[in-house]
């Protein structure tokens, strides 16, 4: 069922108190290539100013990383996109003398001819054509794995399905980083992105895929349905995103750790609380 918006009003609010099912402009087959082209352009700014994908990289997993340098490591980056954050990541390893080769997924063939021409100049980056629901038929282990803006466009029983799926496959941390589906973040960005983003499907998109986002509630009600080794962590993160991460590191002899925590993470305040879930 569509979310209640008036149409032909740029500017009006939607009701945000269920998740919406409308289709972003991105996904549909016939868009213009053009436009398609720009908007990932765009969305890597969007990604760069607002995702907060790199202070959790940092937190996560590059310090994870940091505890064995001399080992090489694999991660997975499942709906990569344009591939910008695999782009990020791997000269920020570099720099600090860590190594890691990327493979990257998105299922559409565009994204995926896009993506390779803006990634030719980086080695350790692999990009396949492939469905997210396919991880698990690679066969093959990772140490990390990330899906950044992935989980909105799955409907509610493919993200519990797809979170397992990335479990199955990771051997040392998941992260897992989407859209909180809040007013605050339906006015900023509809606000910035109205001045900014032009030929584009950003603008909508944008707006759809928050309205698509997930509240705390949401995402610790599905994890608390999943059976994950080690500590699970469900929390906010400014400006406007959820994110689930699991590192296995904390697993006890015995396997059957299973911590799950919520809080809220915002680093520009300096401060962050995280309460553990009865």
């Amino acid at each position: 069922m569509k979310s209640p918006v008036i149409k032909n009003h740029k500017f009006v609010l939607p009701f945000l108190s269920r998740r919406c099912t409308d289709l972003e402009l991105m996904d549909r087959p016939d868009l213009s290539r053009e436009k398609l082209v720009n908007t990932l352009r765009q969305f890597s700014i969007v990604n760069q100013l607002f995702s907060c994908h790199r202070r959790l990289l940092k937190r996560y997993i590059i310090a994870d990383m940091l505890k064995e340098r001399r080992h090489s490591r694999r991660l997975l980056d499942v709906g990569a996109g344009g591939c910008d954050i695999a782009r990020w990541l791997i000269k920020t390893c570099r720099h600090r003398g860590l190594q890691l080769d990327i493979t990257c997924i998105d299922h559409d063939p565009r994204v995926v001819e896009y993506a390779r021409s803006r990634t030719s100049d980086v080695p350790g980056i692999e990009i396949r054509c492939a469905e997210a629901m396919e991880i698990d038929m690679f066969n093959e282990r990772f140490d990390y794995v990330l899906a950044n803006h992935l989980l909105h466009h799955l409907g509610s029983s493919d993200v519990e399905t797809i979170l397992k799926k990335i479990s199955n496959v990771c051997d040392r941390v998941f992260l897992v980083n989407d859209l909180l589906r809040c007013y605050h973040s339906y006015l900023a960005f509809t606000i910035i992105a109205g001045i900014l983003f032009r030929r584009s499907f950003a603008f909508t998109d944008g707006r759809i895929s928050i309205r698509k986002g997930f509240t705390r509630h949401e995402f610790l009600e599905m994890t608390g349905k999943m059976e994950m080794e080690g500590t699970t962590i469900v929390s906010t993160a400014f400006p406007g995103h959820i994110y689930i991460v699991n590192c296995r590191d904390s697993v006890d002899s015995s396997g059957n750790d299973r911590r799950i925590f919520h809080g809220f993470d915002k680093r520009q305040a300096g401060a962050e609380r995280t309460e553990q879930v009865d």
